[in-house]
């Protein structure tokens, strides 16, 4: 163990690491890892680190679950498509994402997407609305690294003072 660290902050400081790694790869829960690491360290009963930083720590890490489930359901809605058909597309390249991986997930979500649109109206309308759908999911992924990694520096700093 390291000088000055007990159990559950190595475990916290762990998980919130695995959240930033986590975080860069589509359509693993990365978030759900840093934010499960704030938790832990809440609940295990850590007390270096103050409630108003946990808190806050847990806000963003709320935020960015919702970057990481979101993202490309509502990019698809701007990009005109219906509800319907960004949420089949959330639910394919999910089950995609079981069966092959990252790039299941949005190959499934483009996908559908555009196959429902094409369905529904144009081709152009359709090829709109899954690349918006495609760049939602892939912009997310550079958000929730971004959050990961602040929640974990922020978590350090609080360690540190």
């Amino acid at each position: 163990m390291l000088p000055g660290l007990d159990a559950i902050t190595l475990v916290a400081l762990s998980l919130l690491a695995l959240g930033v790694v986590g975080s860069a790869i589509p359509s693993v829960p990365g978030p759900l890892a840093s934010l499960a690491g704030v938790l832990a360290y809440a609940l295990g009963g850590g007390t270096a680190v103050g409630t108003v930083v946990l808190g806050a720590l847990v806000v963003v890490g709320v935020v960015a679950v919702l970057a990481d489930w979101l993202a490309g359901t509502v990019a698809a809605k701007y990009g005109g498509a219906s509800w319907t058909a960004s949420l089949l597309g959330a639910v394919v390249g999910f089950v995609a994402f079981l069966a092959t991986g990252p790039i299941g997930f949005i190959v499934g979500l483009a996908g559908t997407i555009f196959l429902v649109e094409a369905y529904r109206g144009t081709a152009r309308n359709a090829t709109r609305a899954a690349a918006y759908s495609t760049l939602g999911a892939l912009g997310s992924v550079v958000v929730q690294v971004m959050l990961a990694f602040g929640m974990l520096a922020t978590f350090a700093v609080a360690l540190l003072l």
